[in-house]
């Protein structure tokens, strides 16, 4: 397994138009009408590193191989926010554990930010997300089909702590 990094996508902003063109051919039908220069202009949108929209790429001696983002909002259909959209891994590093660094990533972002829950959807990748902690809230009926809305509350991270040992005497 080759050193994966976690990094903001500003960092790797000449990597949108690649981008662009996984996201537009992993997810065509999600985009109806939007061309893949639309879905750039978007991802542009995410460059921010300490606000939402942001991104997160992972990187490996490089190379962008891995995306995640936090947005406010994703579906129309659902009121809920934010949400944790565009989780993606380039075929040849998929089921290395990458995406689910992502996912770690982005939740501690989320966490960072003050957030304390996240929503996500997926037309394909319940089951995926099940095994990380995100639990269905909803099947929604979009254009290109049926989707799962997913949530996941975010536990602080001083919950994982554990309390101070009394002393032995």
């Amino acid at each position: 397994m080759h050193n994966v990094e976690i990094r903001d996508i500003a960092d790797f902003s000449h990597w949108l138009p690649t981008i662009s063109s996984w996201f537009y051919s992993e997810w065509r039908e999600l985009y109806g009408s939007q061309t893949q220069g639309d879905v750039e202009r978007r991802i542009g949108g995410w460059l921010q590193r300490d606000a939402i929209p942001t991104a997160l790429v992972a990187v490996v001696d490089g190379q962008v191989i891995g995306t995640v983002a936090l947005k406010e909002k994703e579906l129309d259909q659902f009121t809920g926010s934010p949400w944790l959209a565009g989780l993606f891994v380039v075929p040849q590093y998929r089921n290395a554990g990458v995406g689910a660094q992502l996912l770690r990533a982005a939740e501690n972002k989320a966490r960072a930010l003050g957030l304390r829950k996240l929503y996500l959807y997926t037309p394909r990748s319940r089951r995926y997300y099940d095994t990380l902690g995100w639990r269905l809230q909803q099947e929604v009926d979009l254009a290109s089909g049926s989707v799962a809305v997913m949530e996941k509350i975010l536990v602080p991270h001083s919950l994982f702590q554990q309390p101070p040992q009394g002393r032995r005497g």
